[in-house]
């Protein structure tokens, strides 16, 4: 589930970055597999780069910027809806005993 979450991320943030660049990729001067690293380079925080963010447009590297913020925060916060959070006494179960004292 959540690999599969990921890697949907990863594709999504991935093909539009290749969209937003086609002209960069027709001119040579980056290739898809210098993209797909940043995306996976941004994903998981590493901060390891080849180099071409500064050559990206705003676009692309604000896809980047969610890419980095997805794989900060985890895709199962952000999978997560707030409404179905459980009260805290559904998660836990406190003992009820009569006391006998004296």
């Amino acid at each position: 589930g959540i690999t599969v979450k990921a890697l949907c991320v990863l594709f999504l943030v991935t093909i539009s970055l290749c969209f937003s660049e086609q002209e960069a990729l027709k001119a040579g001067t980056f290739t898809v597999s210098d993209i797909i690293f940043e995306t996976v380079s941004a994903f998981s925080t590493t901060g390891l780069s080849k180099g071409i963010t500064p050559m990206l447009n705003t676009f692309s590297k604000v896809m980047l910027c969610c890419a980095m913020f997805a794989g900060r925060t985890g895709i199962i916060a952000l999978v997560m809806r707030p409404g179905k959070a459980r009260k805290l006494e559904a998660l836990s179960e406190f003992p009820h005993e009569d006391i006998l004292v004296g």
